[in-house]
């Protein structure tokens, strides 16, 4: 049986209400162990020196390269939330770096659960390199070069129309070959898909004939 696996939390808001509404939903997040909000990001910034955390959300605006250096050096998976009418895609710079994205205005306690069970899942994979490296070989032998391309760009943040460009190939052939993704890493959306092919150790620069041929080595 697993051990139960709980997460420390840092969490910069925009304003107090935001502040004292997500305390009382953080509260109830049974994958939660500890958090702490503030309101002014180097303040965030101070705490993520001093201390570990395990997941580190900030609004999008509040976003910059220190603090993403900051918590990349401490382990923490950075979370950013989002405007009203804005999406990932309109934050590419930043994109390879997040790994999930939440709508500021909408953030209810059942979102919170499922993000947060997410991540402990992952971390529960990572603390098992065989089972980990096991689900990632199945997945790899089913994912074809093409899909590897599209999965290495679409985990930069680029749009489908980006891809598109990049690779030379149609938006309806992009759309394709991320619905397969999809389907086979198990995952409704591409932020999901990105943060899978993270925790799965992907190595999206190589072929995946290379990680059969490495995988297949023993005794």
């Amino acid at each position: 049986m697993q051990k139960p696996m709980f997460l420390r939390v840092l969490w910069v808001v925009s304003d107090e209400v935001s502040l004292y509404g997500l305390t009382a939903l953080l509260d109830l997040v049974g994958s939660v162990s500890q958090y702490e909000v503030c309101l002014d990001v180097s303040a965030a910034e101070k705490r993520l020196q001093e201390h570990s955390f395990d997941v580190c959300v900030l609004p999008v605006e509040r976003y910059n390269t220190q603090v993403g250096e900051l918590a990349g050096r401490c382990g923490s998976l950075l979370v950013l939330t989002l405007p009203t009418g804005k999406n990932p895609e309109d934050f590419g710079q930043v994109g390879h770096r997040i790994a999930h994205w939440m709508p500021q205005q909408r953030i209810t306690l059942g979102m919170l659960q499922k993000v947060f069970l997410g991540f402990t899942e992952g971390m529960h994979r990572q603390s098992n390199p065989a089972a980990s490296g096991d689900r990632a070989m199945r997945i790899l032998h089913r994912v074809t070069e093409r899909e590897r391309e599209v999965l290495r760009l679409l985990a930069r943040a680029q749009s489908n129309q980006q891809i598109a460009r990049s690779l030379g190939i149609s938006i309806h052939g992009v759309k394709r070959h991320v619905s397969n993704l999809l389907l086979k890493f198990d995952c409704s959306n591409r932020t999901e898909l990105a943060l899978a092919a993270s925790q799965l150790s992907v190595d999206l620069a190589h072929r995946p004939a290379a990680v059969v041929r490495t995988g297949a080595t023993g005794p």
